[in-house]
């Protein structure tokens, strides 16, 4: 059973789910329009959309829809839905469930389109784990509110629920004290805390059966009367969350207890230590990360690559909506066809889905290889980061956009930061799948779906491997840091413990891997588990993992035998709170650098933020690179913050303080130069001169039109020079005055 957060039960709608809301009609109607392009301006603020929708019709409405407490409720401003949800309606929530990257995030009232929001939001250091208990502890009584304090040893003050909750909540989240608690505990509720956080996702709950029900298989020697007693004790000390839906009891695992759990070296077997000095180790580094992300951003930039043309839309989808919204022809669509299957008697059929398109063509994605050094799998990878963090864009069959100021923020942000919003980027991405090279890679395995599900579709299966990404993640989150573990303990144990590792939202009667060879699914064995879907924790290691620098690989000949976390990657799982002294400690003065020639380089995110501020000001931005930022100041510039009212003193002073040192000499004087000469000499460019037959007609247009708010220049009585966007306006206005103005 599932907990979700209003904000989760929006991001887990599906087709399905829309026939709950949606008469047949509105789903058609909206469907027709969504396939014609007609939502536009569409929105994503926390659990609510926001969206203008053109109908066939031409008219324009505005739609806005939100989960509250579970339930959605909908607005259009069409005169259509007092009723029942209208088309525009329908229309909205089909691009959200089928197109929800169409949606641009709305942070803190700021489009998620600003330069800043997206990539201050990828980097934030913390997460708001007191929201969760707040939600959930809104489930008991004042009480049980109370005997959760007691039991951990809280005082707690106040009558009303409302405050009592804040106050244990914040109580609750303090990482200190939840270590304690949990070193307090007896094995048996330690290996619960663990059990749960390796199969159940944050926000998601168990029952008490399906708790038993898991460690029974695992410990047979326990009993089911004292397992049950000790989730009562873990939910009264606050380190189980629980919420109660159609007379169950379901149990949550806190994020704020998650980072707290002890890393469990007996959970897999450490690689034997006399073998160590055998392996070929290949390092993670995360630094390097960073590199490679330049370097396929500069080749785009350099190169103006085009994406790959859409595929055709499908005849198929007409007579079978089982292919609707897959970008492909399944190879057995004519074998279907050629039995003269209907719609209904496809429905036990099972079809072959291919890996996903590449970014770039063939041509492009080889050439990217050979000047970065990437293999066209990894160039994929770093692509697909560049797209979520918005640094690049580009429609199917378009020249790729690049946004230079976005990535010249990721460049800016200091290490951990960086290594932040590239992890987070990997982690939810829904664009791309270690799935996808598995597919590629092996001509042994096909992913087949069967044609029962027809509104499971590209983006459900993405999903799913997210979730599976997820799974392995937590798996990781539990090792030592620096401790070599075998590759195939590792295997065992995530078999043994969450098998399903990626079939997380769905079984395998809805998709499944199977041999080429004998068109049969994959077994239940772990041998057949290893070489199929344990597939997917192999590519994950020697793939993202490896290239984000969270593991360290160790080969025997060409065949991974062990692994290990490195602490780059134990900081991104929340088991470290720095990185290295190296990383973190540099000396001010070889972060900023005056030159000659009026250029300043910064090294990017270590110079404070307020001098990139002051630099884009005085000057522009040059050469940036993620060793190196170079501003040139310039005369333009300054003269620039002059007109805003901004002195050069003042420009000098906050130069001084931000890059902590004195701006030198020449600097000095070649700023205060530009400032004495502002005003001295004027160009201008497209101005109108007006040249008048007597001394006096220059004063009455000057009292009675606009003239004197146009005028640039007064050479005489006679003769004045008005800028040319004023011409027509003045024209008009002498006209009226009885003038007759001769333009030529």
């Amino acid at each position: 059973m599932t907990f979700k957060t209003d904000r989760q039960v929006l991001y887990s709608l599906t087709e399905t789910d829309l026939t709950q809301y949606l008469s047949i009609r509105a789903m058609q109607l909206g469907e027709s329009i969504y396939h014609l392009e007609g939502v536009v301006d569409a929105r994503v603020e926390g659990a609510t959309l926001h969206a203008v929708v053109k109908d066939d019709d031409g008219d324009v409405q505005t739609v806005e829809i939100s989960v509250k407490d579970g339930d959605l409720w909908a607005f259009c401003t069409c005169p259509q839905t007092e009723s029942e949800h209208c088309a525009h309606i329908g229309a909205v929530l089909t691009a959200w469930v089928r197109d929800r990257e169409s949606f641009v995030e709305v942070v803190g009232g700021e489009h998620g389109d600003d330069e800043s929001s997206i990539l201050s939001r990828l980097s934030a250091s913390s997460l708001d784990y007191p929201s969760e208990y707040r939600q959930m502890l809104a489930y008991q009584t004042i009480n049980e509110l109370r005997a959760i304090a007691k039991k951990r040893g809280f005082t707690i003050h106040g009558t009303r629920k409302e405050p009592i909750i804040e106050e244990l909540s914040t109580l609750l989240c303090d990482q200190e004290a939840t270590r304690a608690e949990i070193l307090a505990l007896d094995k048996v509720q330690q290996e619960m805390l663990t059990y749960l956080h390796l199969t159940l996702a944050p926000g998601y709950g168990y029952d008490g059966e399906s708790i038993i029900d898991g460690l029974s298989r695992r410990e047979k020697s326990l009993r089911r009367s004292v397992l049950h007693s000790q989730i009562v004790d873990l939910s009264e000390r606050g380190l189980l969350l629980t919420f109660k839906q159609q007379s169950t009891v379901y149990h949550v695992l806190p994020q704020a207890v998650r980072v707290c759990l002890l890393p469990r070296p007996d959970l897999v077997p450490a690689f034997p230590e006399q073998e160590i000095d055998q392996l070929e180790v290949r390092e993670g580094h995360a630094r390097k990360g960073i590199q490679k992300l330049y370097a396929v951003w500069s080749y785009i930039v350099a190169q103006h690559p085009r994406r790959p043309p859409a595929p055709a839309r499908q005849q198929a989808e007409d007579q079978w909506p089982q292919f609707m919204g897959w970008d492909h022809l399944p190879p057995e669509l004519d074998e279907i066809s050629r039995r003269r299957r209907s719609y209904y008697g496809t429905i036990n059929e099972a079809v072959t889905v291919p890996a996903a398109n590449y970014r770039l063509d063939n041509a492009d994605r080889a050439t990217m290889a050979k000047q970065t050094g990437l293999s066209e799998t990894e160039g994929e990878f770093w692509y697909v980061l560049l797209e979520h963090i918005q640094a690049i864009s580009g429609d199917p069959g378009d020249p790729i956009a690049t946004h230079e100021l976005r990535f010249q923020q990721l460049l800016n942000l200091p290490p951990p930061a960086q290594m932040r919003v590239i992890l987070f980027a990997w982690m939810v991405n829904t664009a791309w799948s270690e799935m996808d090279i598995i597919l590629r890679a092996n001509e042994e395995i096909r992913l087949r779906r069967s044609l029962m599900y027809t509104t499971y579709k590209p983006n459900n299966l993405y999903q799913e491997w997210r979730a599976g990404r997820y799974a392995l993640l937590r798996f990781l989150s539990l090792l030592e840091e620096n401790r070599w573990v075998s590759l195939n303990g590792f295997t065992e144990a995530i078999f043994e413990i969450n098998p399903d590792i990626v079939h997380k939202l769905s079984d395998r009667a809805v998709w499944w891997l199977e041999s080429t060879r004998t068109r049969k699914q994959f077994g239940t064995t772990f041998e057949d588990w290893r070489q199929s879907y344990g597939r997917f924790i192999l590519t994950s290691l020697t793939g993202p993992l490896q290239w984000l620098g969270l593991v360290d690989l160790g080969y025997r000949g060409d065949q991974l035998a062990a692994f290990r976390l490195t602490p780059t990657g134990s900081f991104a799982l929340g088991r470290r709170r720095t990185l290295s002294g190296n990383e973190q400690q540099v000396d001010v003065r070889d972060t900023v650098e005056f030159r000659e020639d009026m250029t300043i380089a910064l090294i990017p995110g270590r110079a404070p933020e307020q001098l990139h501020d002051l630099l884009r000001n005085i000057g522009r931005l040059g050469k940036a690179t993620p060793e190196r930022f170079v501003y040139r100041v310039t005369a333009n510039h300054i003269l620039e913050t002059l007109e805003q009212g901004r002195a050069v003193d003042t420009s000098i002073a906050l130069l001084s303080k931000w890059s902590g040192q004195d701006v030198p000499a020449a600097w000095e004087d070649q700023m205060r130069t530009w400032s004495h000469n502002y005003g001295k000499l004027h160009i201008y460019e497209d101005i109108t001169l007006i040249e008048m037959t007597d001394d006096y007609a220059l004063q009455e247009l000057m009292v009675n039109t606009s003239l004197c708010e146009a005028i640039v220049h007064q050479f005489s009585p006679r003769l004045v020079a008005i800028r040319l966007e004023a011409v027509d306006t003045l024209v008009l206005e002498m006209e009226k005055r009885g003038y007759t103005p001769r333009v030529e």
